[in-house]
C-alpha cells in the first residue's frame, strides 16, 4: 500500500511539475482607452460591433514579431481568411488589432512568433 500511493504522489509531482508557462493570452473586446485597455470583454458580439483581437504577452516573451491569422468557419469546416504581421517594439507586451466583419459567423485567431509557433488561440462568435 505503501509503495503504490508512493508511486500516486511521485505521479502527481510529475505531472503538475511539466506544465508549460504561457506566453501569451488572447482577449476579445469592444472599445480600448489608455486607462483601460479591453472594455467589454467577451468571446460572442452582435453584428455591427467593433470588435479587437489584443494579444497580452509575457514579460518573458522575447521575440521581435508575431502574426495573427484569422479564420472563419463555414458548414464546419475552418477557412483561412487573412493574416496580419506585427513587428513588436522593445518590451511590447500587447498587440491589438482591429477586427470589422459585415457578417455573422463563428471566428478564430490564433497568434504565432516568428518560428511559427502557436502562442494562443480564441474563438469568437457574430450574431
Amino acid at each position: 500500500m505503501k509503495r503504490a500511493f508512493f508511486f500516486i504522489a511521485i505521479m502527481a509531482v510529475a505531472f503538475t511539475g511539466c506544465e508549460e508557462k504561457k506566453l501569451a493570452e488572447i482577449r476579445f473586446c469592444t472599445d480600448v482607452r489608455p486607462h483601460e485597455p479591453c472594455i467589454g470583454e467577451d468571446t460572442v458580439f452582435m453584428q455591427g460591433t467593433n470588435v479587437w483581437a489584443q494579444l497580452w504577452l509575457d514579460p518573458g516573451f522575447k521575440d521581435n514579431s508575431v502574426t495573427a491569422h484569422l479564420y472563419g468557419y463555414q458548414e464546419g469546416k475552418r477557412i483561412f481568411i487573412e493574416s496580419i504581421h506585427h513587428e513588436l517594439s522593445n518590451d511590447q507586451q500587447v498587440i491589438m488589432e482591429p477586427l470589422f466583419f459585415n457578417s455573422s459567423g463563428n471566428f478564430e485567431v490564433e497568434f504565432r512568433d516568428s518560428g511559427g509557433n502557436l502562442l494562443d488561440k480564441k474563438g469568437f462568435e457574430i450574431w
